[in-house]
């Protein structure tokens, strides 16, 4: 049996897509996976022992497959293109991201060809030595406790720029935990992060330890990074979907997405939620698209304080160890 599944999203979609994906190989032990990415998350899948063969869009899988899987949410224009080479296209039949996360929509995807048994898989990447090596000599110097730090952007993207948390935010976050923990700070993002980072930098540099890696290593080597780190503190995010992954406690910022869609998959002990319960208006991109277009004050971000998050990691025991 010859399977394709494309994701054309980000890091955190292909990492939602993982579980289904190990979940086929175990069930369908002899089928041949094949991959199809088109995002920067591409070099995350490199060397993952559940595909048998990763290709990089535009380049198209040659020959025939039995079933092309339409995780949520393939693209139109590969989707034309899937019909092409794929005797059956097999999509989610109701998809419903206001009771079931995203995860567990591809899990079931997997199950209409038998690839799903009903049993937890786990999210997975595979890391080289090389790449296992990087985090340790990244962290190996640094006074713990070690917080990683992903504050995202403000670009023309509204997805991006809805669930920025304030900058000012920030400053006092990391000058209360610098007080209590007295903890080294690790700032990590991409390429599209930089002048973010640089100005929560600048703020702050002479009065906390903290290290500015944003845009500085690959996709694999921030997982290694992440996985030699106490904590990361993040907005949802790829880089808050590493950490599920590597097995790193995390404390998340939510406003406009969902956290029931784009749920992290692993032990739900290991990370905390933070978000103003008290707005009917939360979670209106996933909720209320309309409304989520509309909105220009994200009262759902700027209600978020430093108090909340710092009372959601005590509470949680992530850096004394009691949870």
């Amino acid at each position: 049996m010859r399977i394709l599944i494309h994701r054309d999203e980000g890091i955190g979609n292909l990492l939602l897509s993982i579980p289904a994906i190990n979940s086929i190989r175990k069930n369908l032990p002899n089928a041949e996976i094949n991959v199809l990415i088109e995002s920067r998350a591409y070099d995350l899948a490199v060397g993952h022992p559940s595909i048998d063969h990763l290709y990089k869009w535009p380049e198209i899988p040659k020959g025939k497959f039995d079933f092309g899987l339409n995780f949520v949410f393939s693209s139109g224009t590969f989707l034309s293109e899937m019909r092409k080479i794929c005797k059956n296209i097999i999509s989610h039949p109701k998809v419903s991201f206001t009771t079931k996360s995203e995860a567990l929509h591809n899990l079931e995807i997997a199950g209409q060809i038998g690839g799903w048994d009903g049993k937890y898989y786990p999210s997975s990447i595979y890391l080289s030595e090389k790449e296992e090596n990087y985090g340790l000599k990244i962290t190996k110097e640094l006074q713990r406790p070690i917080i990683a730090i992903h504050i995202g952007c403000q670009t023309s993207i509204p997805v991006h720029r809805k669930r920025f948390w304030r900058m000012n935010g920030w400053v006092e976050l990391l000058g209360l935990f610098s007080k209590k923990y007295d903890p080294t700070f690790i700032l990590l993002g991409g390429e599209g992060e930089i002048s973010e980072s640089k100005l929560l930098f600048s703020l702050v540099k002479d009065r906390i330890r903290v290290v500015d890696m944003v845009g500085k290593y690959r996709i694999k080597e921030g997982a290694s990074i992440l996985k030699n780190s106490d904590l990361l503190i993040s907005i949802d995010s790829g880089i808050m979907h590493l950490a599920s992954v590597v097995g790193t406690r995390f404390v998340s910022l939510w406003g406009p997405t969902s956290e029931i869609k784009s749920q992290p998959w692993c032990d739900q002990r290991n990370y905390a939620v933070v978000r103003d319960e008290t707005l009917s208006c939360r979670q209106c991109y996933t909720r209320n698209p309309r409304l989520f277009q509309q909105c220009t004050n994200q009262i759902c971000m700027k209600n978020i304080t430093s108090e909340m998050i710092l009372d959601s990691i005590e509470k949680h025991g992530f850096l004394t160890g009691k949870n």
